[in-house]
């Protein structure tokens, strides 16, 4: 079987995660050494799959249509990858903010 799996939920997830565990710790190190990866596989990532979205896409959400409630049903838009999205990238802003990047 060939189809390309659509989940858009995780990365934001990550960002969130990540910038939660800098948060309760000050580990700013830890955020230093993963921030090529975090801004790759989570900002850049997530803005790339935004302007795929396209102006058709906006009135169903932030994101494309995705897989990330399978047990619903067809892709649709899930309003929950775009609170992820949104939430990590708030999150890391506010941790890259008190790290003085």
């Amino acid at each position: 079987m060939d189809f390309e799996v659509r989940e858009y939920d995780a990365n934001g997830q990550v960002l969130w995660a990540a910038s939660k565990y800098v948060q309760l710790t000050k580990d700013y190190d830890a955020l230093r050494r993963w921030y090529p990866v975090i801004r790759r596989g989570g900002v850049e990532w997530l803005e790339t799959n935004r302007e795929m979205a396209g102006d058709d896409s906006i009135r169903g959400g932030l994101l494309p249509p995705s897989w990330s409630a399978e047990d619903t049903g067809p892709m649709d838009h899930h309003y929950w990858d775009d609170m992820w999205a949104i939430a990590g990238l708030r999150e890391l802003g506010r941790v890259l903010r008190d790290a003085g990047s």
